[in-house]
Formats: C-alpha cells, structure tokens, sequence
C-alpha cells in the first residue's frame, strides 16, 4: 500500500491540533505509512495540495453557510476516490452531508474510538475505488476520469507526463511518482525514471526490457533490473491463481 495522504478541514484551531495528535498516534498503527495535513481555510487546502491528492479527508462540518458541505462537493468532483468523513459536535448537518459522497458523519466526542473503523473501511474502499479509475487534470484544464485497465502505461517527457490508453494519448503536469503516491492498484510496475507500465499490457518481461503485446518495446533501466521482472512474475502468479 503507497503512503496514505490524510486532510483534516477545521476552522477549528483545538480541533484541528487534537484530531492530528490522534492520527498521528493511530498512524502508528500503520507503521508510520502516513502523512497528515492540516488545513484552516480552503487556500490552504487546494493550495497546499497542488498536484497532490488526498485519499482521506476528515471534515469539521460546522458552519450554517453550508460552507463545508461546498468543499466537499469540489472534493467530489476533482478527487473522486477521496474518501471523506464528516465530524461535528451535533446531528443538525446530517441532511447537508447526504449531498454529497461520504462514508462516515461521525460525533467529535466518538471520533478517537471509531477511528480504526472509520479508518478500516477507507482503505477498503480505496482499494476497490482506486484499483478501477483514477482521475487526472489534463492541459487546458479538463479533468478526466480514466479505468486503469484503459491505461497502457505512463510516460515522463521533459516536464510532462504522457498517459497512454489504447485509443488516446493525454498530456498531464503531474510527475510519475505522483500518480504512484496516489495509485492503490498493484498491476503497474516503475520499470525507468521514465516509465510506470501496465501489466496487462505485457507480454514478456525480460531483464532489460518490457514487451508490450502491441510489440513496443520499453527498456527498463539499470536501476529497476530485477526488481522489474521480480513484480511481473509474482503478478503472474497471481493473476493465473
């Protein structure tokens, strides 16, 4: 499992510093395989992200603007394998929240003792959710969502990352080991600084070089040697049973 990027979203300053004492202590739990962001204002949020993304999102639902809720929204929609839970000291929101996509509106009094819960049923669904599509801002500001099995393979060129499906090619800004922080599937292998390939797609791997089955050949560098063909086979094995 990559490094999980968790949010905390509280206008709250004692919320916000308690709720990450308690994730922190939890991320004990998952030998320190996370990494926490606080946020006090949306620029903060949106900002301090940029070409991040966050797999988990805990939000202090309690403005009567309704204010909350509209981040979520935008969370929805740019980040859609997010999985978001709300907290608040009282029930009046609840309604608010079923506009939007979450998996727990849970009491700021219960939230240390539902945490492994919460928690637990998050990775599940990233593990379902992030394995099938992803989504990526391509040039000129489109947004699309994209099923990982579509994905041939990613490619780095100079400052921009090709994402290469079997009908079409899109241009995004994101590095490759970015999407790799943020992908949950195992069936793509970094096989060159360059390179993240789709198994799927391949037909032999070699020492030194990846065959894909439309007969493209993609090198796997010095330093990815065996490492590479080492994934591809435990793939197989796994995927033949």
């Amino acid at each position: 499992m990559k490094k999980l990027q968790i949010g905390i979203y509280s206008t709250e300053p004692a919320w916000l510093e308690n709720s990450r004492e308690i994730l922190e202590h939890y991320g004990e739990n998952l030998k320190n395989n996370v990494e926490i962001h606080s946020f006090q204002n949306v620029s903060e949020m949106w900002g301090g992200v940029k070409w991040k993304y966050l797999h988990i999102l805990f939000v202090d639902i309690q403005n009567d603007d309704n204010s909350e809720i509209e981040i979520v929204k935008k969370v929805n929609r740019e980040w859609p394998v997010c999985q978001v839970v709300y907290v608040s000291d009282g029930f009046h929101h609840v309604m608010d929240a079923y506009e939007t996509k979450h998996i727990y509106y849970i009491l700021k009094e219960k939230f240390e003792e539902k945490l492994p819960c919460i928690m637990d049923k998050a990775i599940r669904q990233l593990k379902v959710c992030g394995s099938k599509e992803m989504a990526f801002q391509c040039h000129g500001g489109v947004i699309v969502r994209l099923k990982l099995d579509e994905i041939m393979y990613f490619e780095r060129n100079l400052r921009v990352t090709n994402v290469v499906t079997r009908e079409y090619r899109y241009i995004v800004d994101e590095k490759i080991s970015e999407i790799e922080e943020r992908m949950m599937s195992e069936d793509f292998v970094r096989c060159h600084s360059s390179f993240l390939v789709n198994f799927f797609y391949v037909k032999a791997c070699t020492k030194k070089k990846l065959i894909l089955k439309n007969g493209q050949v993609i090198d796997i560098s010095r330093s990815y040697w065996g490492k590479a063909e080492k994934e591809y086979v435990q793939w197989v094995k796994k995927a033949i049973g």
